[in-house]
């Protein structure tokens, strides 16, 4: 997402890596990060940040219909297992998925996406409960998703950027250079995004994003909380301001945002109709060439459907090794607050901490390699789960 200057090096390895995506960057401007990278891994994330500098589009040139489509594809694969806990059983378990996405220009001004996710397995996650979550890109069973298709415009000089169809909040709201794709850096959910955000899963939605000046993005964005037979029932806004400065030649970003919504009933849950709000902060620095820090913070109001009311994360990305110039370390703390209303229903509450831990190794242009390490303590809140440590071994193809 984010670099410029002495980032010209891990830009380019960006580049290599993922057909197209010059295109779609182009598009993207300061407002967040594109969903066209989101299946790219560790220094592909970079390159949408230098999109707060660009407010002009290049005209499309003529030609046909390939010159115009560009696609990636990302196959990765997760082993991990717990150890050293009295509470559940040592063992190891595997996960896959499957990230195809493809991009159309349409012309100067319009474009089309979709992004088709595939995979299997539920991982540590299946059977050790957390706030923060072991690996974001667990599936389940083994299942297909169509999990993006969205038309998108711009206009004055791309600094308006307006998007509609079946979308993903995330890909742009609550974005963090360091801390914000489960293929390339962290692993947990909890370092994704902000747990204390309650974004709805991927339905009917639309964004528009305004770049009032090269250092400042305003966004709006909203979704639908039912489904696709009543899109405007119930729902879910954001409103996030954006500030992008360069200090000495090092990117930051910071973004403050506020969001409010309102679930239906769920049967299957038995959890009743509710409506909540609340806001958070996502903030990125990179320091020097070799060293970037982020935070997140989020709040949302006591209440007895929400298990907790804060959640802070913080840490540090390593990168441009004079050995391994491609190669990336990340450490990540979290803290995950519980409610009082949901303290009450414990007999021992006490706050989730957590720990990650990753190294990404490039191997080649294409193969990444990434040794992991999560510590994880009072595992939803619940101070009768004793500390929990999982190592896990993350392999991403690139294409």
């Amino acid at each position: 997402m984010k670099k410029q200057g002495s980032r010209v090096c891990v830009l380019g390895v960006a580049l290599s890596l993922l057909t197209g995506s010059a295109m779609v960057n182009a598009q993207s401007l300061a407002a967040g990060e594109s969903s066209v990278t989101e299946a790219v891994p560790g220094a592909a994330q970079i390159v949408v940040q230098e999109n707060v500098e660009a407010v002009e589009l290049a005209p499309v040139e003529e030609g046909g219909f390939w010159d115009k489509f560009e696609w990636s594809l990302a196959i990765s694969g997760v082993v991990q297992g717990n150890m050293g806990s009295d509470v559940w059983d040592d063992q190891a378990d595997a996960v896959y998925g499957i990230d195809l996405d493809a991009f159309f220009q349409l012309d100067d001004v319009n474009s089309f996406y979709v992004l088709l996710e595939a995979g299997g397995g539920e991982g540590v996650d299946g059977r050790i409960g957390t706030f923060s979550g072991w690996n974001d890109h667990a599936w389940g069973d083994d299942s297909i998703e169509v999990s993006e298709v969205w038309w998108e415009r711009t206009w004055m000089d791309g600094r308006w950027r307006g998007r509609i169809g079946k979308v993903d909040l995330t890909t742009d709201f609550d974005t963090n250079a360091y801390a914000n794709d489960e293929v390339g850096q962290f692993m947990s959910s909890g370092f994704v995004n902000n747990l204390a955000v309650d974004i709805p899963d991927n339905t009917f939605g639309a964004m528009l994003w305004w770049q009032p000046a090269e250092t400042l993005s305003v966004g709006l964005g909203y979704q639908s909380t039912s489904g696709w037979d009543d899109i405007f029932d119930r729902n879910f806004g954001i409103l996030e301001i954006g500030w992008h400065p360069v200090f000495c030649g090092h990117q930051g970003n910071y973004r403050f945002y506020g969001w409010a919504g309102s679930w239906a009933e769920d049967p299957d849950e038995e959890m009743e109709a509710y409506s909540t709000y609340g806001w958070g902060f996502s903030f990125d620095q990179e320091i020097t060439s070799k060293l970037g820090l982020w935070c997140r913070y989020g709040w949302k109001p006591d209440e007895e459907f929400n298990p907790i009311d804060q959640h802070i994360s913080f840490g540090f990305q390593l990168m441009n090794f004079d050995w391994r110039p491609n190669d990336t370390i990340g450490l990540g703390y979290g803290i995950a607050t519980l409610s009082d209303s949901y303290a009450q229903t414990l007999e021992n509450p006490d706050d989730e901490h957590h720990i990650e831990l990753y190294y990404q190794a490039q191997l080649t242009e294409n193969i990444f390699l990434t040794p992991n390490f999560q510590w994880v303590d009072n595992a939803e809140g619940d101070a009768e789960n004793d500390t929990v440590f999982v190592m896990g071994l993350r392999g991403v193809i690139a294409l």
